[in-house]
Formats: C-alpha cells, structure tokens, sequence
C-alpha cells in the first residue's frame, strides 16, 4: 500500500446507489485503502440509503442532486445513455475536494487492493503543463479498432491530481441529439 499517497486521497462514488453493490463498494473500500475520506455524490431519489450506508460507513459527505433522466441511447434495446448523470455526479462531487489526489468511481465496483496507485506514480508525468488521469481501458472505445465513436472515454474510474479530475469534468452537458449522431 502506498499510504502516503493514500492519506491525502478522497474517494467519491458517484451515479446510482444501490444498496447490495454500493454496500459490497464501500466495504472493499475499507478493505483496500488506508483510512479513505469518501463522499457519495448520488441522486435525491437515493437519499434514503445514501444516509443509511453513509451513517454505517463513516462517509465523510452526502451529495443529492436531482436525476437529470436520460436519453435513449439504443430504442430497440430501450438501452439509456448516462453520460450527462455521470458528468453532473462527478462535478458534484468532485467539486469540493481538498486532498491533493481523488479516486472518482462508479457506485458499484469492488476493490480487490489499491495497487493502481503506483500506476498513476509511474505514469503521471508532467505533459505541457497537464497531468494524466488514470482511467480503465476495458471499456474505454479505441476507434481505431473497431467502433467508430471519439471521446469515449471508460467511466468506472478516474484517478489523479484533483485539480486534472475537476478539470476533466468541467465539460457542458451533452445535448440528447448527440445520441443519434454515430
């Protein structure tokens, strides 16, 4: 465990909670990280097990926000494109943080060890004044292979310098229309 860096690390668990996997979540949390400062930024629809996991695990903070919906984003597979609730989530919830480093994550994963940390230490070099973020690529889109969609970028994790995360997320919503567009 890199402690060091972990001390002054947030974690914030954003989109829908769900009482079984956000439970097993902040549970693998405690096992895998060191003493972690966590905040839930969910929906208002939520808050009544926001509050109860939040009073069993210690969270640090609570952030409703009100659901904004969804577009279709596939109408024969009734499939939701959920990319402006993980934008207003995560700059809810980012958006306070003072530790140096934030850990920004979907709701329901299941930390097996913080070992990524020393990714971002060995990968994180100063690029023309930026800095990267750690994201997962299992999910990410290379359009160079296969489909052919930009910027689509894995949303289960991003994990570097708070100011680089706020900074990736100070984007504007996108327009339901986009989802018809590739």
């Amino acid at each position: 465990l890199n402690t060091k860096l972990e001390k002054n690390m947030s974690i914030v668990l954003t989109g829908r909670i769900d009482e079984k996997y956000t439970r097993q979540c902040l549970l693998s949390i405690q096992r895998s990280f060191f003493n972690p400062k966590v905040i839930i930024s969910g929906w208002e629809s939520d808050e009544k097990i926001i509050s109860q996991l939040a009073k069993e695990f210690g969270v640090q903070e609570c952030i409703l926000t009100p659901d904004p919906g969804s577009p279709l984003r596939n109408p024969k597979a009734s499939r939701l494109h959920n990319v402006n609730r993980i934008i207003i989530s995560s700059q809810n919830g980012i958006r306070e943080i003072k530790t140096k480093y934030v850990l920004r994550c979907r709701a329901d994963l299941n930390f097996k060890h913080s070992n990524f940390i020393e990714l971002l230490e060995k990968f994180a070099t100063k690029t023309l004044n930026t800095k990267k973020i750690l994201v997962s690529n299992i999910t990410t889109v290379d359009a160079r292979n296969g489909y052919k969609m930009l910027y689509h970028v894995n949303d289960w994790i991003h994990f570097g310098e708070t100011k680089a995360v706020i900074d990736f997320f100070n984007i504007p919503l996108m327009p339901d229309d986009f989802c018809d567009w590739y």
